[in-house]
Parts: C-alpha cells; sequence; structure tokens
C-alpha cells in the first residue's frame, strides 16, 4: 500500500479552483468584492469653484475625486472633445485570487470607456480610460452618468454607475480682462443653461444680450458685473463688459468691447477707449468762433456728444464686437450694443441709438452746455 494521500482542492460554486488558482492547494481566496471608490475627470477644467450664495466670486475649487460614493462634484468641460477619466477600484479580501477582465464604462450618447486586460488583484489601483466618442458639440448643463461593468471576472463592480452634473462649454474658459471673471458654479450654470444646445458663438452672444439686465442711463457700475445676470440694469459700456465675461465663460474668443462716437457729417468712429470723443479746439476752429466767445477762457476744447432715441445724452455707445464663424463657417462681426439690439456694423449702431449729435463745452465742473454760436446745432440729425 502506499502512503502517498491525494490532496483536494478547494471546492467553488461550479466545483473547480477558485480564479487565480492553477494548483492544489489554493494559495489565494476567490474575490468577495470589487468596488468603486473613486472617479476622477481629468480632461476637466479644473476651474469650477463652490459657490452659489450670489453672483460674486468665492468659494474654493471643487476637490478631485469628483465622485466617491458619498459625494458627487459638477465639472465643466469642452464640447467635442473626448472625456478622459481615472476610475479607482478596490478588490477584497487581501489575499483573493487575481482575476483579469474587461472594464467597461457606458457613457451618454453611446460614449463608450473601455479598457480590456485589467488585473484586478487584491487592494486598490488606478485604471485611465479615455471615451472612444467626443462629446457633443453644443453647450450643454446635463448630469453625466456611465453605466459601470467588468467582462471575465467571477463578480461585478459596485455600485454599477456614477453620475456628475456636467457643464459643456466651447472652450476652457478665461479671462483677458481686468475684470474679476471667477469660474462659479452659479455663474456657470447660468450661462450654460442660457445658451444650452447652442453651436455657434454668435446664438450665445445673442442669447445673453437679449436675456441680461436693460441699459439704464443712471445706473452706476454693478459690482461684480455679473449681477446684470441676475437683472441689474447699467449703462451701455456696463453692459457690453458683462456680455464679454459671460462670453469668456463660454470660452469663446475674438471679442472686445468698443465705443462708438458721431462724427460730423452723420459718420462713425469706432475705437478701445471710452475718451475719444470728436474734439475741436475753440481757436482756429472751422467755422470760426468769436473773438468774443464766452467759454474760450472757461474750456478752449469741445467735443461731440449724441442725444439718444429716448433724449439722453452720451458721450458714446458701447458694444461687444465679436468675430466668430456664422452657421456657414464665414468668419463674421456682429456689434452687441449695450443700449440697443446687435448689428453687422458699427454705423447701423449709431444710425439707431443716435437722434442728434452736438458740439459741447463743460461750462462748470460735471456740466455741459451746448455751443450755439458757431454751432452747427445740432451738428447732425440722424
Amino acid at each position: 500500500m502506499s502512503d502517498d494521500k491525494k490532496t483536494t482542492p478547494p471546492a467553488t460554486g461550479d466545483g473547480g479552483l477558485p480564479p487565480g488558482c492553477t494548483s492544489a492547494p489554493c494559495p489565494c481566496k476567490p474575490i468577495s468584492a470589487i468596488k468603486l471608490v473613486s472617479l476622477t475627470f481629468t480632461s476637466d477644467h479644473n476651474l469650477l469653484k463652490n459657490y452659489t450664495a450670489n453672483w460674486k466670486d468665492g468659494g474654493a475649487r471643487f476637490p478631485k475625486p469628483e465622485w466617491t460614493p458619498g459625494t458627487q462634484h459638477p465639472v465643466s468641460h469642452n464640447m467635442d472633445k473626448q472625456v478622459s477619466v481615472e476610475v479607482e477600484i478596490e478588490v477584497t479580501p487581501a489575499d483573493a485570487c487575481e482575476e483579469t477582465g474587461a472594464l467597461r464604462g457606458a457613457g451618454p450618447d453611446g460614449m463608450l470607456f473601455e479598457q480590456k486586460g485589467v488585473s484586478f488583484k487584491p487592494g486598490r489601483f488606478k485604471v485611465k480610460l479615455t471615451s472612444d466618442k467626443k462629446l457633443p458639440k453644443k453647450v450643454n448643463a446635463f448630469d453625466f452618468k456611465i453605466a459601470w461593468s467588468i467582462i471575465g471576472t467571477s463578480v461585478s463592480i459596485s455600485p454599477s454607475s456614477t453620475t456628475n452634473r456636467m457643464f459643456v462649454t466651447y472652450d476652457t474658459p478665461y479671462n483677458d480682462t481686468p475684470y474679476e471673471n471667477g469660474v462659479t458654479l452659479k455663474r456657470m450654470e447660468w450661462v450654460c443653461g442660457k445658451c444650452s444646445e447652442d453651436s455657434n458663438g454668435h446664438a450665445s452672444v445673442k442669447k445673453i444680450h437679449d436675456s441680461t439686465g436693460s441699459f439704464d442711463l443712471s445706473a452706476s457700475t454693478p459690482s461684480p458685473h455679473w449681477k446684470i445676470a441676475g437683472g441689474a440694469n447699467a449703462q451701455c459700456m456696463d453692459l457690453a463688459t458683462f456680455y464679454m465675461l459671460a462670453t469668456e465663460m463660454l470660452g469663446l474668443r475674438s471679442g472686445e468691447v468698443v465705443y462708438l462716437y458721431p462724427k460730423p457729417g452723420k459718420t462713425t468712429k469706432e475705437s478701445l477707449s471710452g475718451l475719444d470723443n470728436e474734439k475741436r479746439a475753440v481757436a482756429g476752429s472751422a467755422p470760426a468762433h468769436s473773438p468774443v466767445t464766452t467759454h474760450k477762457s472757461i474750456n478752449p476744447v469741445e467735443k461731440v456728444l449724441l442725444v439718444d432715441r429716448s433724449g439722453g445724452w452720451n458721450n458714446f455707445e458701447a458694444c461687444y464686437r465679436f468675430t466668430h464663424p456664422d452657421t456657414t463657417g464665414a468668419m463674421k462681426t456682429r456689434y452687441y450694443a449695450g443700449g440697443a439690439l446687435d448689428y453687422d456694423t458699427a454705423q447701423q449702431v449709431m444710425k439707431s441709438v443716435c437722434k442728434e449729435s452736438h458740439w459741447v463745452f463743460e461750462s462748470s465742473a460735471g456740466a455741459w452746455s451746448i455751443c450755439a454760436m458757431p454751432g452747427p446745432t445740432p451738428i447732425d440729425v440722424w
């Protein structure tokens, strides 16, 4: 008789060796759980701040990872780009048998995240994934849901889905202005919600222009300009500045605030300065001023002011001038006026807002008087 003893491997559900075992006795245990620990969006802007109390800048940037079982943070992302994530996974028990499988995530619009040949070994590890498709080419604010699964392992992943609020912009938000333009959640929610489904920059700028606070010649400068999104009225230069800030929040470029001035002869001067009125010196003017002109000693220089269609006196009409491809792909410039509508040319803006123009002089601190002699008065009736 032989003293050899037969060794029987530990039983599994199907009577075979546990996954990962190639010989008996098995040195490891079957996997009991595969947990999704966290999800980090590595292709997001990483600019979004957790602040919704008011229109001011505030709060800290949302931390990473953006998803855990207990916390889900919003993200912002460029349109027409693939989404990249990093998934953290935990396999238990600590002496679990390693298994190999494919990690798969089914995202919105048929988007797929997949990595084959993943080693599901005991402990925590991370897997980097990039979607096979790009986000749709449109501004959006929606719940970005991913259904997770593993193909080829004995245990399913848990939880089997993740959800994060996602804001989709044309490009990365930026700020090349002297004004504060922090990317707060309240601001991003407003601009992406207002421009939802847009795929053309001019369409978005028009929505921003048409749905904010109204023109008020007597209004003080809002602080911050984002109060205009909440309905605050403002003067034309502040409205135009807000259009610019909201547009830059969407990542759109090729825009700037310009100031339009009436010129004698019913023409328009376009400038980047808010102090660029047409001027003339009293001495040597044409037509000539009388030698006994009363205001010569008070103020030797006159400038042109416009009277708008409501009877208000203005130095200029401020616009947000935005250049961007139109729906046909051709570059197009539009003037989004702070006190009026949107137009193709500066001349169209001035014709719309200006009733008449006058030579004026400062007769006392902050007070302006019309120069009737030699005039003409008015210079032009538009």
